[in-house]
């Protein structure tokens, strides 16, 4: 039975549009090929949340969605107490595991002086270690992780880090901006269209079929945005069908969502049914 990855997303309004894009995008793009998805579910944005989320649904493929930096990797507070980084912890946090993992107990001091240490609750030491011992210690979970968030893959060691802390096979994430967003054609002359200023980066797509269609996206900070133009009405769900890699994608009142990699050293983007996107992907896994 071929792998089917789940999609975890915070439960924060401005990433509905995850749910919106894999309902009609159900798979994601990796450097070892394209991993079905079955389902999205939610968490709380912190780190103890996605790791009980992951502990819980129990899945060999998981793709999280998140924001992230090169400088701190996947930009989550260590639990809802605190407003802290979650990398800052990896090291203490995987020394209380690999210790549990060799005497066959979790230290409870230890646990409560990590707790002390980063200024959580007296037992968010203990959650983090049980869900990361279970994370490690179950063959079934997340055996390969997939991280979308911002630049998190420029730096490896991002990556590393979280490989080590879970005993993950393989951990990949974008080595550049990235962004989901909703795009809205405007059907009627494209050639007008072409005329107006760029918001942001500017591609232009070619069909047979489905005719011309000029499609702006802009990322500045956390947030995206688009513009896009097309030859007609019936356009749009010919272009949804053709980005989105899917025959049933639907365009409920004209729209669809994209996903998309914002290289700085390219002048456009790439969308996740471009060949380029997985080039700027990052992996890191066991030898």
């Amino acid at each position: 039975m071929a792998n089917v990855g789940i999609v975890l997303r915070p439960n924060l309004e401005a990433f509905g549009v995850i749910s919106t894009y894999y309902a009609s995008a159900p798979h994601e793009p990796t450097k070892k090929g394209t991993l079905p998805i079955d389902r999205v579910a939610t968490y709380r944005p912190d780190f103890l949340s996605l790791l009980q989320m992951i502990a819980a649904v129990r899945r060999s493929h998981v793709v999280v969605v998140s924001h992230g930096s090169a400088y701190d990797g996947l930009i989550l507070d260590i639990a809802p107490e605190v407003r802290q980084v979650c990398s800052v912890c990896f090291p203490d946090l995987r020394r209380l595991v690999e210790n549990w993992e060799q005497s066959g107990s979790l230290d409870l001091t230890a646990a409560r002086e990590f707790s002390s240490k980063w200024k959580l609750r007296p037992d968010t030491g203990t959650l983090l270690a049980k869900a990361c011992h279970t994370i490690r210690n179950t063959p079934e979970i997340c055996v390969a992780l997939h991280i979308r968030g911002c630049d998190i893959g420029r730096d490896p060691e991002n990556l590393r880090a979280i490989q080590q802390l879970l005993g993950c096979a393989v951990v990949s994430a974008p080595k550049c901006a990235m962004l989901y967003t909703i795009v809205r054609p405007v059907p009627g002359d494209t050639a007008s269209f072409a005329q107006r200023a760029v918001l942001g980066r500017r591609r232009t797509f070619e069909d047979r079929e489905a005719g011309r269609l000029i499609l702006d996206l802009e990322k500045i900070g956390v947030k995206a945005s688009s513009h896009a133009a097309v030859a007609s009405a019936a356009a749009i769900g010919k272009w949804a069908r053709i980005l989105l890699e899917n025959p049933r994608a639907q365009t409920p009142h004209g729209a669809f969502a994209v996903s998309a990699l914002y290289p700085f050293d390219v002048p456009g983007y790439y969308l996740a049914h471009d060949p380029q996107y997985v080039d700027y992907l990052e992996a890191v896994r066991n030898a």
